[in-house]
């Protein structure tokens, strides 16, 4: 489970049987009966190597992280091959909650600070930037991101007191906006 925005990485197990040295491919495909999605899944690595295997199998895992660019469920097949290994097969489910906040992140008095986003979706999307505290200012009220690129968005701080407040990004795409708490000081 992961949510609009984010990112998480899960391992995949499994026993290596083969007598000998055996290095695996990985890859991942669109699941059967499935449109798609199989772009929310990405391999932390394309290899695996698995020592030859005793009385016992030995033990060997691939990094799948899931980076959902639409809410709800997405699916995709893991499949990792290698001559003289055979072939393993894994359905991936992932389920994309919506933005979660984040933060807070503090900026100092009179300085620049900076809130990384990025777009999770699969094409351009123009983005609303808004602060609910006069204090903080963003230099533009809207900006078009291209699709799975992260910006920096240059948030100031002016006040003569410690002052709490949130960036608010929304898009037309979702209904939950992703807030960012800021911490003035």
């Amino acid at each position: 489970m992961g949510w609009l925005g984010g990112s998480v990485v899960e391992s995949f197990k499994f026993l290596h049987y083969a007598k000998d040295l055996v290095k695996y491919k990985a890859r991942v495909e669109a699941a059967p009966g499935q449109k798609g999605g199989s772009a929310d899944f990405f391999l932390e690595s394309s290899e695996v190597a698995a020592n030859g295997a005793g009385a016992e199998p030995t033990p060997a895992e691939v990094g799948v992280r899931f980076q959902p660019s639409m809410l709800g469920e997405c699916r995709a097949l893991l499949v990792i091959s290698g001559p003289g290994g055979g072939e393993y097969k894994a359905l991936l489910t992932g389920f994309a909650q919506p933005p979660q906040p984040q933060g807070p992140i503090t900026i100092m008095n009179g300085k620049q600070g900076v809130v990384e986003f990025r777009n999770p979706f699969d094409k351009a999307t123009d983005f609303s930037l808004q602060v609910d505290n006069p204090t903080f200012m963003v230099p533009m009220r809207t900006q078009r991101i291209d699709p799975q690129k992260s910006v920096n968005i240059s948030v100031n701080f002016k006040s003569d007191r410690p002052q709490g407040g949130r960036l608010i990004i929304s898009c037309d795409k979702v209904s939950t906006p992703w807030i960012f708490f800021l911490k003035g000081e």
